[in-house]
């Protein structure tokens, strides 16, 4: 049996945005968001507040996919990172000891005023990496427990 777990969020982009202009934008911002956060949403310049809402829900919904392992306490919302590959993805940096023990996946959704995240959590045995292996042309998927066990480096699955 695969061991996962779900977190879902959904955030008004109006609520962030007015939070973010209020007098408590700044403590809220630098309590919630890492530098690089605050960097990457402000950099967008008008749609900002929508970045910083999707970066929000992800937080949360990452969040509650830990809890719902049966952690009794998730970590600071600060502490949770949310980067973006260069086709724009999410990745989910989690802290520790959560990124020894998880490998989350999530993804960011925005319409109209809301913005929305789902957050996939497994634990590390039992994730699959895209590997790109020396001498494979296309990416393989591995097992953890896969990797290491061929010398050379190669896929040994038929078709790779």
């Amino acid at each position: 049996m695969i061991d996962l777990s779900i977190g879902v969020d959904i955030v008004s982009i109006d609520r962030i945005k007015n939070i973010l202009q209020s007098q408590k934008g700044t403590r809220f911002k630098h309590r919630v968001f890492t530098e690089s956060e605050i960097a990457y949403c402000q950099d967008r310049g008008r749609a900002a507040s929508h970045h910083f809402a999707g970066r929000f829900a992800a937080k949360e919904a990452v969040k509650k996919a830990i809890l719902s392992k049966g952690e009794n306490q998730g970590p600071w919302f600060k502490e949770i990172e949310i980067s973006s590959r260069q086709d724009g993805a999410p990745i989910v940096h989690l802290p520790k000891p959560y990124h020894s023990k998880y490998h989350c996946e999530c993804s960011i959704s925005h319409d109209g005023d809301s913005a929305i995240s789902f957050a996939l959590m497994q634990k590390n045995n039992a994730v699959y990496y895209l590997l790109s292996i020396k001498g494979v042309r296309q990416n393989c998927y591995l097992k953890i427990w896969d990797i290491g066990k061929d010398p050379y480096g190669q896929c040994r699955r038929p078709g790779c």
